[in-house]
């Protein structure tokens, strides 16, 4: 997730001025939100590691559809 949130900040400048904002805040939540995920959690997390990275990955993933779609991200 993290690498495919990337591109986001490049694709940000085709976006509509107007909606650029939602569309930043998308890729800054795939990217911060799961590398912190990883740097928080991986002390903590020992026996469930596996459980917590991919419930709070596909949280982040759902976050970062849901914040490009308000900005109306769309693909042609």
């Amino acid at each position: 997730m993290v690498p495919a949130s990337a591109p986001l900040f490049d694709l940000a400048r085709h976006v509509d001025p107007a909606r650029r904002r939602l569309f930043l805040v998308a890729a800054w939540s795939g990217a911060l939100g799961l590398l912190l995920t990883f740097v928080l959690f991986q002390p903590v997390c020992e026996e469930y590691e596996s459980t917590v990275f991919s419930f709070l990955g596909i949280l982040f993933a759902m976050l970062t559809l849901m914040f490009m779609s308000l900005a109306g991200f769309k693909s042609r």
